[in-house]
């Protein structure tokens, strides 16, 4: 688990007895995922290329990998608040577009 400042930086944070328990949630998660297969069953290939839509990349073509090695995610809260966020983000899935 992650918290963001407004810079979009980690920030250091003291464990509770919630972020314990937020954590415990996500180890499950993320065994859930290590033991699932994700697929998109019509993809040939073991890839999906995919333009970059921002930054100074913009416009190129990425590869993104579709594995089954690449399935932990992480928590993200934002804005230094446990109420902001808290969304799943890394799966191979979410890179795809």
């Amino acid at each position: 688990m992650h918290g963001k400042g407004s810079g979009k930086r980690e920030v250091e944070y003291k464990d509770t007895t919630e972020t314990n328990r937020m954590r415990y949630w996500l180890k499950d998660y993320n065994a859930l995922l290590a033991r699932t297969f994700i697929d998109i069953p019509d993809q040939v290939e073991p890839f999906v290329i995919r333009p970059i839509k921002k930054g100074p990349q913009q416009g190129n073509l990425i590869r993104v990998p579709i594995c089954s090695w690449d399935n932990d995610v992480n928590r993200i809260f934002n804005r230094n608040n446990w109420d902001c966020g808290g969304r799943f983000y890394g799966g191979w899935w979410q890179g795809v577009g």
